[in-house]
C-alpha cells in the first residue's frame, strides 16, 4: 500500500468548457478524502491551447474555492489542463532517450514532460509527452500569485491519470500490463478507469452532494495530479 504524510492539496483541472477545484485529504493509506469540490462553466473564449485570454475569471473562480474552505496564503496549486496543445504518443529506441525536437511536429518554446507507457511489438519503448508552453506556464504562475499560491504542478490530463493508473496498482503496477489495458480500450487512457477505480482512491463524503459518475473523470485528474507532485 502507498503511504505518505496527511496533508491537503488543492488540484484544479481546467478544459476548454469547465474548470474542477478540489481540495483532497490525503490519509495513511487509499483511499484518499475529498473535502471540497466545485466544478464551473467558462465563458467560450476564456482560454485556448496556448494561452489563457481572461485569466482574471480564472483566478476569481479559485480565489472563491480557497476563501470557501479557509486556505491559508502559500498552499501549493496543482494544476492540469484539458485542452488541446502539443501531445504525443511516441516510440524511442532507448529508453531513456526522448528528443522534445521530434515532438508533435517539433513544437517549440515547451516545458517537455513525458511518461512511459510500454514496449511494442518491434522492441520500442512507447512514450506519451506533453508540451506546456512556456508562456502559458507564466500565464497560470501569474495567477496564482496573485491569489496567494503557488504553482506546484502544471501538466496535462492525460499525464495525471496515467500517473493515477499508476498509483492505483502500486507494488503490482507492470507496463506490460499498461499496454493489454491500453489496446484493450483502444488506446484511450480515460478508458482506462471506472467508477470503482475511482471509489479505490477517494473517498467523497455524501455531505458534499458530488456526482461521482458525472465528475468521476475531474475526480480522478485530481488525484493524480496529487500522485504526479509525489513522483517528480
Amino acid at each position: 500500500m502507498w503511504m505518505r504524510k496527511q496533508r491537503e492539496t488543492v488540484a484544479v483541472a481546467v478544459d476548454a468548457k469547465t474548470i474542477s477545484c478540489s481540495l483532497i485529504r490525503s490519509r495513511d493509506q487509499f483511499p484518499f478524502e475529498l473535502v471540497g469540490y466545485r466544478n464551473v462553466s467558462l465563458a467560450a473564449g476564456t482560454l485556448d491551447g496556448t494561452r489563457l485570454f481572461n485569466p482574471t475569471a480564472l483566478q476569481s473562480i479559485i480565489s472563491a474555492f480557497a476563501r470557501e474552505h479557509d486556505l491559508t496564503e502559500g498552499q501549493q496549486l496543482l494544476i492540469s489542463l484539458g485542452y488541446p496543445m502539443a501531445q504525443q504518443k511516441m516510440s524511442v529506441h532507448a529508453l531513456a532517450h526522448l528528443d522534445p525536437s521530434s515532438c508533435t511536429g517539433g513544437a517549440c518554446g515547451c516545458d517537455w514532460q513525458r511518461c512511459y507507457l510500454h514496449p511494442d511489438n518491434a522492441g520500442n519503448f512507447v512514450h506519451y509527452a506533453c508540451g506546456i508552453p512556456q508562456t502559458l506556464r507564466l500565464q497560470w504562475q501569474l495567477v496564482a500569485q496573485k491569489i496567494g499560491m503557488q504553482l506546484a504542478v502544471l501538466t496535462a490530463d492525460q499525464m495525471a491519470l496515467l500517473t493515477v493508473y499508476q498509483a492505483m496498482y502500486g507494488s503490482a503496477f507492470r507496463q506490460s500490463q499498461l499496454a493489454v489495458h491500453m489496446a484493450q480500450t483502444g488506446n484511450v487512457i480515460d478508458n482506462l478507469f471506472t467508477i470503482d477505480s475511482l471509489a479505490r482512491l477517494l473517498y467523497v463524503p455524501g455531505a458534499l452532494r458530488v456526482d461521482r459518475y458525472r465528475e468521476r473523470q475531474q475526480l480522478l485528474i485530481a488525484c493524480g495530479l496529487s500522485f504526479f507532485q509525489e513522483s517528480r
